[in-house]
């Protein structure tokens, strides 16, 4: 019999949930999304990013595979690193980030924000010498987010600051080792993510949250979503709805950008609203398309800004020179009517609002 998950606890808990997508049910809140929002920025959070999906790849072929379906060289990772990545369709084109984690010479996890061994399986015809694994199921996912994370995991886990792993790398400390740590994160703060055997990850959580010195919020995916937008970080049910070249990402200087319809090139921003009021946080009014000059992806309320926020794609023909705000140093305003009121455009990460470390 499967021990229970993280998502079986916080389901006797009652804790409310919100699908991310089909099949993708996350805590949505534990508290409030502006207590979680702040814990991070000022303290430590912790979330379940169970829904996370791991296939293992293990043998002569795992390269070439990697090689074929991402944009990294997996070749030069070194054991023990972790390399975030795109994975491309047949056309060069983004349609899903990854982490890609090397174990061994031979040996890799592809961690993605949605299941796709179907999709590896198929990629991998060619291949004789390749083992698939998705291997989901075998562990939960826990993010240790915030500028005392270090601190909350060298507490309970009984560690010295140098246990844990540099960024974008991960190891297995020597007195817990049954969990990988890696330090990762979408916040913008100081973080980790912790791959812990399904059947200690309930008992790890409640220890995270024990420590009266250092006490580790709950936090729901409505304040991770404001936090990985103030951070500039995409989210694949968003921002990837349809395939974007890596240009238009940002992801790789000198590539063909995308165009729209009107043949301008267009380019991932920041935006936000200024004269938004924050009840349109949790219902979105908002048109999927702004004046045809900006597709808005994403957007939230940033309890730091006290204003609307969020992600989109815009045609960079279109931006002038607009008034600065010292509040958040914008570069540029986007002319014209939109019912919102000013568009800004925003430079991304949001100015000051991050304190990577």
């Amino acid at each position: 019999m499967q021990s229970s998950s993280l998502s079986d606890y916080f389901a006797q808990r009652k804790i409310p949930l919100l699908a991310l997508g089909p099949s993708l049910l996350l805590p949505a809140e534990f508290s409030s999304v502006e207590q979680e929002y702040w814990a991070v920025r000022r303290s430590v959070g912790i979330f379940d990013f169970s829904f996370m999906s791991t296939v293992e790849l293990v043998g002569s072929d795992a390269l070439a595979l990697l090689k074929l379906i991402q944009n990294r060289d997996c070749e030069k990772l070194a054991i023990g690193k972790i390399a975030y990545s795109m994975l491309l369709n047949e056309n060069g084109e983004v349609w899903l980030d990854a982490t890609v984690w090397r174990l061994g010479p031979e040996h890799f996890y592809l961690i993605t924000g949605s299941a796709i061994l179907s999709f590896l399986l198929a990629a991998a015809r060619p291949y004789s010498n390749l083992r698939l694994l998705e291997i989901s199921d075998q562990y939960q996912v826990i993010a240790v987010q915030g500028r005392h994370s270090s601190a909350l995991l060298e507490t309970v886990l009984g560690l010295k600051a140098s246990d844990l792993p540099q960024y974008f790398a991960f190891n297995r400390p020597l007195r817990y080792p049954s969990l990988l740590i890696a330090r990762l994160g979408y916040t913008g703060e100081l973080g980790y993510e912790l791959l812990v055997p399904r059947a200690e990850a309930i008992t790890l959580w409640q220890q995270l949250q024990a420590i009266a010195t250092l006490p580790a919020l709950e936090c729901g995916f409505l304040a991770a979503n404001i936090l990985r937008i103030e951070a500039g970080f995409i989210l694949f049910s968003n921002e990837l709805t349809k395939p974007r070249t890596l240009a238009a990402l940002g992801k790789l200087f000198g590539a063909a950008s995308e165009s729209g319809a009107a043949g301008l090139q267009t380019k991932l921003v920041g935006l936000h609203f200024p004269q938004s009021a924050k009840a349109i946080n949790s219902e979105v009014n908002f048109d999927r398309d702004l004046g045809q000059k900006i597709e808005l992806t994403s957007h939230a309320f940033s309890p730091q800004l006290g204003y609307e926020i969020g992600l989109g794609f815009s045609s960079q023909a279109v931006l002038v020179d607009g008034p600065l705000n010292p509040q958040a140093r914008h570069v540029a305003v986007l002319p014209g009517g939109s019912n919102l009121g000013p568009v800004y455009i925003e430079k991304l990460p949001f100015s000051g609002l991050c304190a990577k470390t």
